[in-house]
């Protein structure tokens, strides 16, 4: 069996699973900055596989793979709200202030060209 090296974050139960199938591996935990620098990675990598299962959906990928998708991310941000001590409550109150203040993406609205000069530089994000 190839050997393949990943050094990235994994969900708790998959040591369990490598075991079972008969998988050689081995782990490691890390913490502080190395821990944040870890679930950083895994935040761009579940994002591009939700990126790139949306991406298939045309081509007839089944929406599970989506929702399926969008769990592991949605993990990935439980993980990060805990490591920051964020609550959801929070994260839910800044949405709705945000929604307020600039609206949704629901519409599916775009910018095509956006031109600004310096005194317009000044809005929030």
């Amino acid at each position: 069996m190839p050997r393949k090296r990943h050094n990235k974050a994994i969900r708790v139960k998959l040591p369990v699973i490598f075991e079972a199938k008969g998988i050689r591996f081995k782990t490691t935990q890390v913490f502080g900055p190395e821990a944040l620098e870890y679930m950083r990675r895994k935040l761009l990598e579940e994002a591009k596989e939700l990126a790139r299962a949306i991406a298939e959906h045309h081509t007839g990928t089944d929406k599970r793979l989506i929702v399926d998708e969008m769990v592991d991310l949605e993990e990935v941000l439980v993980t990060l709200r805990q490591m920051f001590g964020i609550k959801k409550r929070e994260v839910a109150q800044r949405q709705t202030v945000k929604k307020l203040e600039r609206g949704g993406f629901r519409k599916n609205g775009m910018v095509i060209v956006l031109h600004w000069t310096e005194e317009s530089n000044t809005t929030t994000k």
